[in-house]
This record gives C-alpha cells, sequence and structure tokens, in this order.
C-alpha cells in the first residue's frame, strides 16, 4: 500500500502488540473506506463493466488505452489495473498487436454475487436447504455464484464490483443490511434482486419485500394454516409466537372472520412467557386448537406444556416445521400434534435465478414476487 493510500488510525480502538516480552496498545487500523485512489480505480472499473455491458454484448475492440483514459479522466496505470481485472474476469482479452477485446457475451463467465443476511463475513448458513436448491438453479441455468461478503456491509457494493459479478441475489435476514441494499437500488451498479425464507419478525422486514424481492406470500400462508384449524371444528383458538406475525399473516383475521374466537391476551413469544401464560389461558377458554411457531426452546416449552395438562384440557397442536420437531414429538407423545406447516423449498430460490436469468438474458424487468408455496405435513 503506497504512501497516500494508508488509513488514518480509528480513533477508540487498540489492539495489544507484544514487544520484548511485554504487550503494548497499538491502534487498530481503519478499513471502512477506499482511499481516493482507489476510488479512481473502482469508478473506472465501474465505467468499463458499464460500457461492456450496454455496447459489446457481440464483443469487439476496446479503443485505444490512452484515449480511454481522456475518456475516463484516469491514468494510465489507473486504467490498466482496471482492465487487468477485467481481464482476470475473462471480459477482456489482450492481443499484443492490435490491442484490448472485450470477449463476445456468450464467451464470458456470468457471475452471479450471492450475499447472505447483512453480507458480513463467514456467515451461518441457516438456510442449507435454501442454499443448495440455489446453487442447483444457478447451475442449470449456466449461471456461476460468487459469494461476497465484507466486515461492514457499506463495501459490500465494492466487492460485487471488483469480482465482475453480472448481478446481486441478496438472501435477506438481517434489516441492518436495508441501507446498503437502499443504496445499491438506488445507485443501479448492477441488477439486484433480494431473496427471502425466514418469516418476518416485524414490521421493517417487512419492508423490503416491497424492494425487488422474492418471499413467499405470507397473508395465505395465515389463511392456509387457520383454515386447517377450521376445518377441523375447532371455534376456540389461541397462537404462540409473535402477534404482530399472527395478525400480519392474517392468520388471527381468519380465524374471526369464521365466526370462530382468537384468543392471544398475553405474550407467548419467549420460551419463559409460554411457560407462565400458555396452561391459564388454554383453561380459561377452553382452547381446543393451537398454532405454534419458533425455534427450539419456545417449542419445546409448548410441548412440555401441554403434556402436562389433563388430556380433556389437552388442545391439538399444528406446529411450524422445522428439524426438530420429530424430536419433540417422539418425545411428548401425549401431545396431539395434527401435523407440520412449511413451505416448498425450492420455489423461492428457483422463481429468483430464473427472474434474474431472464432479466440479464432479454431485459425482463425485476420485480417483488409474493409465491404461494404453502405445504402441510400430517
Amino acid at each position: 500500500m503506497t504512501d497516500e493510500c494508508k488509513k488514518t488510525p480509528s480513533p477508540g480502538k487498540e489492539t495489544l502488540k507484544k514487544t520484548d516480552s511485554r504487550f503494548t496498545l497499538v491502534p487498530i487500523m481503519r478499513m471502512e473506506e477506499p482511499c481516493d485512489k482507489d476510488k479512481a480505480y473502482m469508478e473506472v472499473l465501474l465505467k468499463l463493466r458499464r460500457l461492456i455491458a450496454a455496447e459489446y454484448r457481440q464483443g469487439g475492440r476496446l479503443p485505444p488505452s490512452r484515449e480511454m483514459c481522456e475518456r475516463f479522466g484516469v491514468c494510465l496505470p489507473t486504467y490498466g489495473k482496471a482492465i487487468e481485472r477485467l481481464r482476470i474476469d475473462g471480459s477482456v482479452y489482450r492481443n499484443s498487436n492490435k490491442g484490448i477485446f472485450v470477449s463476445p457475451y456468450s464467451e464470458r463467465l456470468h457471475k452471479i454475487g450471492l450475499v447472505i443476511g447483512d453480507g458480513r463475513e463467514s456467515p451461518f448458513l441457516e438456510f442449507q436447504d435454501t442454499i443448495a436448491a440455489l446453487l442447483l438453479a444457478l447451475k442449470r441455468h449456466r449461471l456461476h455464484a460468487q459469494l461476497i461478503q465484507a466486515g461492514n456491509p457499506a463495501l459490500l457494493q465494492r466487492k460485487a464490483l471488483f469480482y465482475g459479478v453480472d448481478a446481486l441475489l441478496w438472501h435477506i435476514g438481517a434489516t441492518t443490511a436495508a441501507p446498503a441494499i437502499e443504496r445499491i437500488l438506488r445507485e443501479r451498479p448492477f441488477p439486484l434482486l433480494l431473496m427471502n425464507s425466514r418469516d418476518p419478525a416485524k414490521e421493517s422486514a417487512v419492508r423490503l419485500f416491497r424492494c425487488q424481492c422474492v418471499h413467499y406470500d405470507y397473508a395465505y400462508t395465515g389463511r392456509k394454516r387457520a383454515e386447517i384449524l377450521l376445518s377441523r371444528g375447532h371455534r376456540e383458538i389461541a397462537c404462540t409466537g409473535s402477534a404482530w406475525f399472527a395478525e400480519y399473516t392474517q392468520f388471527a383475521s381468519a380465524i374471526r372472520e369464521s365466526g370462530a374466537h382468537f384468543h392471544m391476551e398475553q405474550p407467548l413469544s419467549t420460551e419463559t412467557q409460554i411457560r407462565r401464560n400458555l396452561a391459564p389461558l388454554i383453561r380459561k377458554h377452553r382452547i381446543t386448537g393451537l398454532y405454534s411457531e419458533g425455534g427450539l426452546h419456545p417449542m419445546r416449552a409448548v410441548f412440555e406444556t401441554l403434556s402436562t395438562l389433563p388430556e380433556k384440557e389437552r388442545p391439538e397442536l399444528l406446529v411450524t416445521d422445522f428439524e426438530k420437531v420429530p424430536d419433540l414429538i417422539r418425545q411428548y407423545p401425549a401431545v396431539r400434534c395434527i401435523g407440520r406447516c412449511a413451505h416448498r423449498i425450492e420455489t423461492v430460490p428457483e422463481t429468483a435465478v430464473k427472474m434474474l436469468h431472464d432479466h440479464l438474458e432479454s431485459g425482463t424487468p425485476l420485480r417483488s414476487v409474493a409465491l404461494r408455496a404453502f405445504v402441510f405435513r400430517p
């Protein structure tokens, strides 16, 4: 790194360094923003990628380097660095006698940048089946995956540009990434499509569904869940989990519209709340049908609570499916679990990849799509 590109230390941040068998505090270097020289390189790289995408689909020879430097207002080394990055990507190649040529679109390596969660490094792959379906869908459409990560979500756009992705597919799971997503959608350095397979936990997560996002139709799913309980004759129904989610998915409203009663007066989201409030709620309203969502610990609290109730007071249970549910059903045979609710895992990734493929091939607009992929497993 040259002197002019070195970062100044971030005040207030220090780390330990061993010197002469003693430890001293030394500042940690800030890396959030590129320096001016690096910024010029990234800008010319972006301009070259846009030029190639707009005017060189069939390939062809680029103008002489000095002419391009004048056009972009950069020096020859900076332009040469950008060209070298494009050469590594396979977008251009050099002919020692004739200059620099752009590869035809059909011969280039088409990469889709994948961002997981908030885009930070070393993400936990919580939705392994979804990621597996996504990779298979990319392969079927002859697209290649490029994982994009950064210590700071604000740098994801820069990383994606550096690696030369044709588009970005973001499997969202954290609202902390919203500013980075909105910036990309505003500046449009490359196409961006969001993909969501997680039930939203709050209103702020739903906001991203309107930003070119492929996701499940949660209102359809909520009504299907209510329909299962209502079809079994239940008129007094309760739900554990988020009260906001029960209303957002129209689970609660579907029950009320049928003339049945929906009960959730006390919070029933956490393990502690379920252990404290669920049994009294069931007894007070003589609940016969219960829908439960959430992770392992809240779900275990539901099974344990129901197993302690007398058989006549024990409601039928409908749950959201996840990998630990079969274990809970085996551990608590007294609980009358009538089935598990889920979504077809491959629906969201396959739809998202096809949409991106069609956009890159023929310019089909990217848009938000709510998919009806509900599955009931008795």
